[in-house]
């Protein structure tokens, strides 16, 4: 990947670089800190603070997690943080009901799905499979 293509960032690519005992733990820390723009949404970081508070598996990066999320909000200059609208929220809570129904994404990756197609990004730092599912590229996969 060219550093200057941008990508989104997910929870699961977040909680990856701030976990050395994740199995993807080197190369989500790498991408992450690769100069180049990346693309987050308010959800996203209350879903990490989120998994690192009620997650057992997770409970140790808890103070990790709000200093990374403070870190990438504040002083990442690469990072856009966008704010989920309540219009953006109702549309990916129609999109949800009415046309995928079949699946089983949650409404933080329906938002960032969606707001991937709007801005034509294609890749995405996680392993999640919604991403696939969706006809994008997750940067912690061999897609």
């Amino acid at each position: 990947m060219k550093a200057e293509e941008p990508f989104f960032l997910d929870t699961c690519g977040i909680l990856s670089a701030m976990d050395e005992k994740d199995p993807t733990h080197a190369e989500a820390a790498r991408l992450l800190r690769t100069p180049g723009k990346k693309l987050v949404h308010s959800l996203v970081f209350a879903e990490v603070v989120a998994s690192s508070t009620t997650r057992s598996d997770l409970k140790h990066l808890r103070r990790v997690a709000i200093n990374e999320v403070f870190r990438l909000m504040e002083y990442d200059p690469d990072v856009e943080v966008i704010l989920v609208s309540d219009e953006l929220l109702k549309e990916c809570l129609l999109l949800l009901r009415d046309r995928f129904q079949d699946k089983e994404w949650s409404l933080c990756d329906m938002v960032t799905i969606e707001l991937m197609r709007r801005r034509h990004i294609t890749r995405v730092l996680t392993r999640d499979e919604d991403f696939r599912q969706a006809g994008f590229q997750r940067l912690l996969c061999s897609d």
